[in-house]
């Protein structure tokens, strides 16, 4: 098969890049760049060019010819021979690739057996999203709280959708609650006092009611974010949420069922209203309240976070090339910190929290360092806002993250917008919002470099079947 020139080209200007009568080998991270890009210009070249289906030999073919190498398709060597048997020859090198090979071969195998064999639980499958939304909406057209809310507009319920996987009255409850680093309960009585759950139920109107159930966390879970987030423009107090959960997902089935349930009172409104004797918690105002200024800056609200995010988009490089250059898609993370912008860059690659899940790995799905990712994918790291209140940042951070959350996972490196403390004392720590990128990663990717690590497939993988 004759060679495309533009990809002998990629490879000549490898050989050229290099001394001399340099004899080294084309191996490690090099040569999976050098694999990446020979992919990315397949990929570009018309459907009737066949695209090897072992890249990596295809390369080292076209090293071995360039190179002046007797024979290369047959020795799968694109360097000179070396000592036969010594500690650090050349055929070492080639057993040992051989052998990753192999491996990365038998691991393909048996995860495609894991799939086929682990997508089911008693008889129920894991929802794709597109399905679990679909859910949510016949929920809505079906329940006749939701069909309430339409045909008696002029009495709005107040209302709070959750998840459990034990008795719903157990869960009902938590919108009032003090749990967690950060809980600042929606409702409270006007002196500010907690409501109980004893209260809530018998005082205050309000009724539970089952909407969903599934043995499966992910579905559950799947199911309660896409109702939140039908109803997310409802103003707070009618929605007793702030933002759509974002809990953990991935839990293995054991029978449990998981149960999506709502909480509703057509009481609570008026109780805010006209007798003064709840009081909605709105933490924004509550802190601006506290703190108008912190040497001479003020607390945005969320229209002007947005608005400041839409302007970073416009007038920033690296956005800007993104619609400039859509041929080349870049893959980028955006992200949050206090610390310098080195230190949190990497945390997409990193396995933190209870449930950490990396968005890309290596293909034999090891963790990328923050080293790698810097010298050896290409990753570049850019400021792009800061401001002395955290909750500035992490709303530019939202709302840009929001932006770009319709990309698919791999271009976007980030699977929800981040969910982080917002509420912290100005202290005159700068608090910045950052972006990381790079152009290499897409044909990694699809060269099998990197590996995308799907969260929702992650989920359906580890599901047992009884």
């Amino acid at each position: 098969m004759t060679n495309p020139e533009e990809v002998t080209a990629v490879v000549q200007k490898w050989v050229n890049s290099k001394p001399q009568g340099y004899t080294g080998n084309c191996k490690g991270v090099e040569r999976k760049v050098l694999i990446a890009r020979v992919t990315a210009v397949y990929v570009a070249l018309p459907e009737d060019i066949k695209v090897p289906s072992n890249m990596n030999r295809h390369v080292g073919s076209i090293l071995g010819l360039l190179r002046g190498i007797t024979c290369p398709q047959n020795t799968r060597a694109e360097f000179e021979a070396g000592e036969v048997g010594g500690a650090t020859s050349d055929s070492q090198e080639r057993m040992q690739e051989s052998n990753m090979h192999e491996r990365e071969k038998k691991q393909d195998e048996l995860q495609a057996d894991v799939k086929a064999r682990y997508h089911l639980f008693d008889g129920e499958t894991i929802l794709d999203l597109d399905n679990a939304a679909a859910k949510a909406l016949e929920i809505t057209e079906s329940n006749k709280v939701f069909r309430s809310m339409v045909e008696n507009g002029d009495s709005p319920l107040s209302f709070y959708i959750f998840y459990t996987s034990r008795e719903l009255g157990d869960e009902c409850w938590r919108f009032l609650s003090m749990r967690g680093k950060n809980a600042n309960p929606v409702l409270r009585h006007s002196n500010e006092s907690i409501i109980t759950k004893t209260e809530m139920l018998q005082e205050l109107g309000f009724k539970v009611q089952l909407l969903f159930e599934s043995k499966f966390m992910v579905n559950a879970r799947d199911v309660e974010d896409a109702l939140q987030k039908l109803f997310q423009h409802l103003p707070l107090g009618e929605s007793l949420w702030r933002e759509p959960d974002c809990e953990a997902k991935r839990e293995e089935p054991d029978g449990s069922l998981h149960k999506v349930g709502i909480v509703f009172s057509k009481d609570i409104l008026p109780m805010i209203k006209s007798a003064g004797v709840l009081k909605l918690m709105d933490p924004r105002a509550d802190f601006k309240a506290r703190y108008p200024f912190f040497d001479g800056e003020t607390i945005l609200d969320l229209d002007n976070a947005a608005a400041k995010a839409l302007e970073i988009t416009e007038s920033n490089k690296v956005f800007r090339s993104m619609v400039a250059d859509v041929g080349s898609p870049l893959s980028f993370y955006i992200f949050y910190t206090s610390k310098e912008l080195d230190d949190e860059c990497s945390c997409f690659l990193s396995s933190r929290g209870k449930n950490g899940n990396p968005v890309l790995r290596h293909s034999n799905e090891s963790i990328i360092t923050k080293t790698e990712m810097l010298q050896e994918l290409g990753f570049k790291v850019q400021l792009l806002f800061e401001s002395k209140f955290m909750v500035n940042a992490r709303d530019v951070e939202g709302a840009l993250q929001k932006l770009y959350l319709h990309l698919p996972l791999g271009e976007r490196l980030w699977r929800q917008p981040d969910r982080g403390a917002k509420w912290e004392k100005p202290d005159g720590t700068l608090h910045k919002v950052g972006i990381v990128f790079s152009k290499d990663i897409l044909p990694m990717i699809k060269s099998g470099v990197l590996k995308l690590m799907e969260g929702r497939q992650h989920g359906a993988k580890r599901a047992r079947t009884e």
